[in-house]
């Protein structure tokens, strides 16, 4: 937590989050399930800090405090991995492994604020859009770009609040650039 309170940085191991995003159609020919009809635009994977001490993974995901977010969940955070019964797997996959570790800061503390502020940061990085800007329309094709490209196009977000959090894009296991540090 680049230039937050001392005493911010000590109350957890982790220094930054990673708002890992993916292509659902490339997910969903790796995996070959019944994905039918994934999004063509890019989801969120989820939101994970760069370390995983002093997490409580005994803190068991609860789909009921997150049910208003759920039709946002839906679309921008859809479960492409799990057949359809089962679609909530992968949020609790995502809660119990990197959630509870982000929960060590009070503005991720719950699963309702984890679910939420990841869809913030998702509609505020905005990536689909800076992707078309820079004329990439990501498909299962094959395509690469440079870091520098991403890095033109993506600007730090601030508010002002008391704990600051370096942001760092990925797509697709590459990581693209660092987006921050930002205040939530």
């Amino acid at each position: 937590l680049g230039g937050a309170d001392k005493r911010l940085r000590d109350n957890h191991e982790w220094k930054k989050l990673i708002m890992v995003q993916h292509w659902p159609e490339t997910v969903c020919e790796k995996i070959q399930n019944d994905c039918r009809d994934p999004p063509d635009y890019w989801t969120i994977h989820g939101l994970w800090p760069d370390k995983s001490e002093g997490c409580n993974r005994s803190w068991p995901f609860n789909l009921e405090e997150i049910k208003d977010l759920l039709p946002e969940m839906r679309a921008y955070w859809p479960d492409v991995i799990h057949s359809f019964p089962n679609r909530s797997r992968f949020w609790k996959h995502e809660w119990e492994k990197h959630g509870t570790c982000a929960a060590q800061v009070d503005a991720l503390n719950s699963q309702k604020k984890y679910f939420g502020r990841s869809l913030e940061l998702y509609r505020e990085l905005d990536l689909n859009s800076v992707l078309l800007k820079l004329g990439i329309k990501p498909s299962i094709n094959y395509y690469q770009t440079t870091e520098e490209d991403l890095n033109l196009h993506v600007e730090p977000a601030t508010e002002d609040t008391a704990e600051e959090v370096t942001i760092h894009v990925l797509l697709h296991s590459a990581l693209f650039g660092e987006i921050g540090p930002r205040r939530w």
